[in-house]
């Protein structure tokens, strides 16, 4: 913009700014709060509701290896519910003709399985980390038995062969 033959800078000018006036800051969303979450404390343990026996084999070892894994220690009730329900939609989905198979169906499946913490990448995303600890004497006994066993093997494979008909 020429004024008087300069060149006028727009902060020096009396001119409205373009785009939207700014909101206050009050009503910002982007503002960096401590996030704040509620805790609420009940006695007793959730237990697992039972399985299904006539579920798919797959479905089955998924929804059983729910309760061996270690984010299922702050499951709720309603947790339980829906990776059964999760589970049931799994052995529906296995045991039909592939032709019926939808893939809005193996989605949904999908966010059901992702919903219980049931996948490492999605437990990354939600911030859990687990650590599991082995007991020291089996990760001992272990570790230099199974070096042993191969030194074992090698030796074996480098000695000569006898033939049965000699």
């Amino acid at each position: 913009m020429h004024e008087n033959g300069f060149f006028v800078h727009a902060k020096h000018s009396n001119m409205a700014m373009t785009g939207p006036v700014p909101r206050p800051r009050q009503g910002r969303t982007t503002q960096h709060r401590a996030n704040i979450h509620r805790e609420i404390i009940v006695k007793g343990r959730v237990k697992k509701t039972p399985g299904v026996k006539d579920w798919h084999a797959i479905a089955k070892t998924w929804y059983h290896s729910l309760g061996r894994s270690a984010q299922s220690a702050v499951f709720e009730p309603s947790d339980w519910s829906e990776a059964r329900f999760t589970a049931q939609l799994m052995s529906d989905f296995l045991k039909m003709d592939p032709a019926e198979q939808t893939g809005a169906m193996l989605d949904r499946i999908q966010r059901g399985m992702d919903r219980a913490l049931s996948n490492h990448m999605i437990r990354l995303r939600a911030h859990v980390h687990i650590t599991r600890e082995l007991e020291d004497a089996v990760a001992e006994d272990e570790g230099p038995a199974r070096v042993d066993r191969i030194k074992e093997l090698r030796e074996r494979a480098r000695q000569p062969r006898l033939n049965a008909s000699d």
